[in-house]
Protein backbone atom coordinates (compact mmCIF):
# COMPACT_ATOMS: atom_id res chain seq x y z
CA UNK A 1 0.00 0.00 0.00
CA UNK A 2 3.07 2.29 -0.05
CA UNK A 3 2.27 3.73 -3.49
CA UNK A 4 -1.38 4.19 -2.61
CA UNK A 5 -0.42 6.11 0.53
CA UNK A 6 2.01 8.29 -1.36
CA UNK A 7 -0.69 9.27 -3.85
CA UNK A 8 -3.31 10.01 -1.22
CA UNK A 9 -1.36 12.86 0.39
CA UNK A 10 -3.13 16.00 -0.72
CA UNK A 11 -6.59 17.38 -1.26
CA UNK A 12 -6.48 20.62 -3.18
CA UNK A 13 -9.50 22.89 -3.61
CA UNK A 14 -9.48 24.96 -6.79
CA UNK A 15 -12.13 27.51 -7.69
CA UNK A 16 -12.47 29.85 -10.62
CA UNK A 17 -13.26 33.49 -9.86
CA UNK A 18 -14.13 36.48 -12.01
CA UNK A 19 -11.64 39.23 -12.76
CA UNK A 20 -11.11 41.39 -9.69
CA UNK A 21 -12.97 44.69 -9.56
CA UNK A 22 -12.35 47.55 -7.13
CA UNK A 23 -15.04 49.70 -5.57
CA UNK A 24 -14.46 52.54 -8.04
CA UNK A 25 -14.37 50.48 -11.24
CA UNK A 26 -17.06 50.39 -13.87
CA UNK A 27 -18.41 46.84 -13.81
CA UNK A 28 -18.10 45.15 -17.20
CA UNK A 29 -20.61 42.45 -18.06
CA UNK A 30 -18.08 40.57 -20.16
CA UNK A 31 -15.16 40.76 -17.70
CA UNK A 32 -16.89 40.73 -14.31
CA UNK A 33 -20.51 39.58 -14.57
CA UNK A 34 -20.43 36.92 -17.28
CA UNK A 35 -17.82 34.70 -15.50
CA UNK A 36 -20.13 34.56 -12.47
CA UNK A 37 -23.23 33.69 -14.49
CA UNK A 38 -21.29 31.20 -16.59
CA UNK A 39 -19.97 29.29 -13.60
CA UNK A 40 -23.06 29.31 -11.38
CA UNK A 41 -26.08 29.66 -13.68
CA UNK A 42 -25.35 28.72 -17.28
CA UNK A 43 -25.63 24.94 -16.89
CA UNK A 44 -29.35 25.14 -16.04
CA UNK A 45 -30.15 28.22 -18.11
CA UNK A 46 -28.94 27.22 -21.56
CA UNK A 47 -29.72 24.75 -24.31
CA UNK A 48 -33.06 23.97 -25.95
CA UNK A 49 -35.03 23.80 -22.69
CA UNK A 50 -33.51 26.21 -20.16
CA UNK A 51 -34.95 26.17 -16.65
CA UNK A 52 -37.80 28.63 -16.25
CA UNK A 53 -37.41 29.50 -19.95
CA UNK A 54 -34.54 31.75 -18.91
CA UNK A 55 -31.63 31.46 -21.32
CA UNK A 56 -28.26 33.08 -20.71
CA UNK A 57 -26.99 32.18 -24.17
CA UNK A 58 -27.40 35.63 -25.74
CA UNK A 59 -27.57 39.26 -24.68
CA UNK A 60 -31.16 39.46 -25.94
CA UNK A 61 -32.36 36.45 -23.94
CA UNK A 62 -30.65 37.79 -20.82
CA UNK A 63 -32.46 41.13 -21.18
CA UNK A 64 -35.80 39.42 -21.86
CA UNK A 65 -35.70 37.08 -18.86
CA UNK A 66 -37.88 34.01 -18.39
CA UNK A 67 -41.19 32.86 -16.92
CA UNK A 68 -40.80 35.09 -13.88
CA UNK A 69 -40.04 38.21 -15.88
CA UNK A 70 -36.95 40.35 -16.53
CA UNK A 71 -33.84 39.53 -14.53
CA UNK A 72 -33.03 43.09 -13.61
CA UNK A 73 -34.38 46.58 -13.17
CA UNK A 74 -31.54 48.83 -14.35
CA UNK A 75 -30.29 51.06 -11.56
CA UNK A 76 -32.29 49.24 -8.88
CA UNK A 77 -30.58 46.12 -7.50
CA UNK A 78 -33.04 45.66 -4.64
CA UNK A 79 -35.94 45.40 -7.09
CA UNK A 80 -34.13 43.09 -9.49
CA UNK A 81 -35.17 39.44 -9.61
CA UNK A 82 -31.57 38.32 -10.11
CA UNK A 83 -30.45 39.79 -6.79
CA UNK A 84 -33.50 38.48 -4.93
CA UNK A 85 -32.86 34.94 -6.17
CA UNK A 86 -29.13 34.80 -5.43
CA UNK A 87 -29.63 36.44 -2.03
CA UNK A 88 -31.67 33.52 -0.72
CA UNK A 89 -35.21 34.70 -1.46
CA UNK A 90 -37.66 32.34 -3.19
CA UNK A 91 -36.78 30.67 -5.46
CA UNK A 92 -33.22 30.57 -4.18
CA UNK A 93 -30.48 30.16 -6.77
CA UNK A 94 -28.44 28.18 -7.48
CA UNK A 95 -30.89 25.56 -6.13
CA UNK A 96 -28.37 22.78 -5.40
CA UNK A 97 -25.01 24.53 -5.51
CA UNK A 98 -23.26 26.63 -2.93
CA UNK A 99 -24.63 30.16 -2.50
CA UNK A 100 -22.70 32.89 -4.26
CA UNK A 101 -20.12 34.66 -2.14
CA UNK A 102 -20.84 38.15 -0.87
CA UNK A 103 -18.13 39.50 -3.19
CA UNK A 104 -19.81 38.01 -6.27
CA UNK A 105 -23.24 39.27 -5.20
CA UNK A 106 -21.76 42.74 -4.72
CA UNK A 107 -20.36 42.66 -8.26
CA UNK A 108 -23.82 41.85 -9.64
CA UNK A 109 -25.46 44.54 -7.51
CA UNK A 110 -23.00 47.17 -8.69
CA UNK A 111 -23.47 46.11 -12.29
CA UNK A 112 -27.24 46.62 -12.01
CA UNK A 113 -26.76 49.89 -10.08
CA UNK A 114 -24.60 51.15 -12.94
CA UNK A 115 -27.36 50.39 -15.45
CA UNK A 116 -26.96 46.67 -16.12
CA UNK A 117 -25.41 47.19 -19.54
CA UNK A 118 -24.43 44.10 -21.53
CA UNK A 119 -21.38 45.02 -23.58
CA UNK A 120 -21.18 41.50 -25.00
CA UNK A 121 -21.54 37.87 -24.02
CA UNK A 122 -18.12 36.24 -24.00
CA UNK A 123 -17.65 33.67 -26.77
CA UNK A 124 -18.20 30.16 -25.50
CA UNK A 125 -15.01 28.17 -25.96
CA UNK A 126 -14.75 24.89 -24.09
CA UNK A 127 -12.06 25.13 -21.40
CA UNK A 128 -8.94 23.24 -22.38
CA UNK A 129 -7.73 20.61 -19.95
CA UNK A 130 -3.96 20.44 -19.55
CA UNK A 131 -2.52 17.43 -17.71
CA UNK A 132 1.11 17.99 -16.69
CA UNK A 133 3.79 15.44 -17.47
CA UNK A 134 4.94 15.85 -13.88
CA UNK A 135 3.01 17.46 -11.03
CA UNK A 136 4.72 20.13 -8.95
CA UNK A 137 2.22 19.33 -6.17
CA UNK A 138 0.32 16.12 -5.52
CA UNK A 139 -3.06 16.35 -7.31
CA UNK A 140 -6.33 16.20 -5.42
CA UNK A 141 -7.80 12.69 -5.13
CA UNK A 142 -11.55 12.88 -5.76
CA UNK A 143 -12.46 9.17 -5.99
CA UNK A 144 -10.85 5.79 -5.28
CA UNK A 145 -11.76 2.22 -6.28
CA UNK A 146 -10.22 -1.23 -5.71
CA UNK A 147 -10.10 -3.79 -8.52
CA UNK A 148 -12.20 -6.95 -7.90
CA UNK A 149 -9.06 -8.99 -7.14
CA UNK A 150 -7.79 -6.35 -4.73
CA UNK A 151 -4.47 -5.99 -6.54
CA UNK A 152 -4.97 -2.53 -8.04
CA UNK A 153 -6.29 0.85 -6.96
CA UNK A 154 -7.73 3.45 -9.34
CA UNK A 155 -7.52 7.07 -8.18
CA UNK A 156 -9.32 9.97 -9.86
CA UNK A 157 -6.74 12.76 -9.90
CA UNK A 158 -8.47 15.88 -11.20
CA UNK A 159 -8.54 15.17 -14.97
CA UNK A 160 -6.93 11.74 -15.15
CA UNK A 161 -7.16 8.33 -13.54
CA UNK A 162 -4.01 6.88 -12.01
CA UNK A 163 -3.95 3.11 -11.47
CA UNK A 164 -1.39 1.66 -9.04
CA UNK A 165 -0.76 -1.77 -7.56
CA UNK A 166 -1.50 -2.45 -3.92
CA UNK A 167 1.94 -4.05 -3.63
CA UNK A 168 3.62 -0.79 -4.57
CA UNK A 169 5.44 -2.31 -7.54
CA UNK A 170 5.39 -1.32 -11.19
CA UNK A 171 4.84 1.99 -12.94
CA UNK A 172 1.55 3.82 -12.28
CA UNK A 173 -0.84 3.74 -15.24
CA UNK A 174 -2.12 7.18 -16.26
CA UNK A 175 -5.42 7.44 -18.14
CA UNK A 176 -6.18 11.04 -19.23
CA UNK A 177 -9.63 12.50 -19.95
CA UNK A 178 -10.98 15.82 -21.21
CA UNK A 179 -12.92 16.44 -18.00
CA UNK A 180 -11.90 19.29 -15.74
CA UNK A 181 -12.87 17.19 -12.71
CA UNK A 182 -13.39 13.44 -12.30
CA UNK A 183 -15.75 12.48 -9.49
CA UNK A 184 -16.12 8.69 -9.74
CA UNK A 185 -14.08 5.65 -10.80
CA UNK A 186 -15.16 2.01 -10.98
CA UNK A 187 -13.75 -1.31 -12.21
CA UNK A 188 -15.88 -3.71 -14.23
CA UNK A 189 -16.76 -7.01 -12.54
CA UNK A 190 -13.99 -8.85 -14.39
CA UNK A 191 -11.45 -6.10 -13.71
CA UNK A 192 -10.67 -5.63 -17.39
CA UNK A 193 -12.37 -2.26 -17.84
CA UNK A 194 -12.34 0.97 -15.88
CA UNK A 195 -15.05 3.64 -15.86
CA UNK A 196 -14.47 7.28 -14.97
CA UNK A 197 -17.25 9.86 -14.58
CA UNK A 198 -16.98 13.62 -14.23
CA UNK A 199 -17.04 16.63 -16.51
CA UNK A 200 -16.44 20.34 -16.67
CA UNK A 201 -18.80 22.56 -14.59
CA UNK A 202 -21.40 24.37 -16.73
CA UNK A 203 -20.09 22.64 -19.87
CA UNK A 204 -20.59 18.89 -19.92
CA UNK A 205 -20.86 15.66 -17.98
CA UNK A 206 -18.81 12.79 -19.31
CA UNK A 207 -18.36 9.05 -18.89
CA UNK A 208 -15.15 7.41 -20.12
CA UNK A 209 -14.45 3.67 -20.27
CA UNK A 210 -10.89 2.38 -20.57
CA UNK A 211 -9.53 -1.02 -21.55
CA UNK A 212 -6.79 -1.71 -19.01
CA UNK A 213 -5.05 -4.37 -21.11
CA UNK A 214 -4.11 -1.97 -23.90
CA UNK A 215 -4.51 1.27 -21.92
CA UNK A 216 -6.94 2.70 -24.45
CA UNK A 217 -10.12 4.71 -24.06
CA UNK A 218 -12.83 2.61 -25.71
CA UNK A 219 -15.89 4.73 -24.95
CA UNK A 220 -16.65 8.41 -24.32
CA UNK A 221 -20.18 9.71 -23.76
CA UNK A 222 -21.21 13.24 -22.91
CA UNK A 223 -24.65 13.05 -21.38
CA UNK A 224 -25.41 16.42 -19.77
CA UNK A 225 -24.31 20.05 -19.64
CA UNK A 226 -22.79 19.82 -16.18
CA UNK A 227 -20.47 17.57 -14.20
CA UNK A 228 -21.62 13.99 -13.50
CA UNK A 229 -21.13 12.63 -10.01
CA UNK A 230 -21.77 8.96 -10.63
CA UNK A 231 -21.58 6.26 -13.28
CA UNK A 232 -21.50 2.48 -13.32
CA UNK A 233 -21.38 -0.78 -15.25
CA UNK A 234 -24.45 -2.97 -15.68
CA UNK A 235 -24.21 -6.34 -13.85
CA UNK A 236 -23.34 -8.16 -17.08
CA UNK A 237 -20.71 -5.56 -17.99
CA UNK A 238 -22.28 -4.87 -21.38
CA UNK A 239 -23.59 -1.40 -20.57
Amino acid sequence: MRVARSILIAIVALAASPASVSADDVVSFRRHVWPILKRHCYACHSGEKPEGKLSLATATSIRTGGDTGPLLVPGKPSRSLLIKMISGEEPSMPPKGRPLTRAKIDVLKRWILQGGKIDSVAPLAEPKVVIPVEYTHAPAITAVAFSPDGQRIACACRSEVVVVTTSGTGTPLRLPTRSDLLTHVEFSADGKMLLAAGGTPSWFGEVCVFSLADRKRVLVRRVSNDTLFRGGFSPDGKR
